[in-house]
């Protein structure tokens, strides 16, 4: 074998080498790094499986991100969103292009949990007061921050005041975000209250005081 000819065989063999390891990189790259936010959100979201960023697990988030909180696409729409490949590679990016996401890589997954986080704020806002979770709004709330609160809390009125025919008005948010602390108040006063009927209703006469009571 000439010189030359060993040295376009290297050449080759180079190419080859690099090609299947880009190859392999793509298909174990992990689509979304699973980062501590990621955590976070997950959390507060109760997500139920685990995520550890591999392209399996990103479809399953994905998937269940739009199924459960977001439902912006007719179901049979999501389809192509429920396991890896390049369908769900093409309908990945098509689905955060029609949200409006305005970041890329990473940042695209923190930006769509908070997404989400805002979905399950807005969609209580129709919720009675009794129905509202207080610890659940607490944790959804602090999942967000500055101004993914505020908007959250926009957007929450907005869900609630057109639900009812009245116009924008961020009191709704208010009352959804604090209505665990005035339940909390009643719960208080209505004990009290119990208390003191329970004292009215079972007085003991003390002669040697001359009055009536405990």
């Amino acid at each position: 074998m000439t010189q030359s000819s060993w040295r376009l065989l290297r050449t080759q063999h180079a190419i080859t080498t690099r090609d299947v390891h880009a190859t392999l990189s793509r298909e174990t790259t992990p689509q979304f790094m699973a980062t501590p936010a990621v955590a976070r959100l997950l959390a507060a979201l109760e997500y139920p499986f685990a995520y550890a960023g591999d392209a399996a697990g990103t479809a399953t988030l994905m998937s269940w991100v739009e199924d459960r909180k977001v439902r912006m696409w007719e179901i049979e729409q999501r389809t192509a969103l429920r396991a890896p490949g390049p369908a769900f590679d093409a309908a990945l990016a098509s689905y955060l292009g029609e949200l409006g996401c305005p970041v890329r890589g990473d940042r695209a997954l923190v930006w769509l949990l908070h997404e989400a986080v805002k979905c399950e704020l807005e969609d209580g806002a129709g919720d009675s007061p009794s129905q509202v979770d207080p610890a659940r709004v607490a944790a959804l709330c602090a999942a967000l921050g500055g101004d993914d609160l505020a908007a959250a809390t926009a957007r929450v009125a907005a869900r609630h005041d057109a639900d009812s025919g009245a116009s924008p008005d961020a009191s709704a948010a208010l009352r959804l975000f604090y209505v665990g602390d005035l339940r909390r108040l009643q719960d208080g006063v209505n004990g009290i209250l119990e208390r003191g009927q329970n004292f009215v209703a079972n007085p003991k006469t003390n002669a040697a005081l001359g009055k009536v009571g405990r």
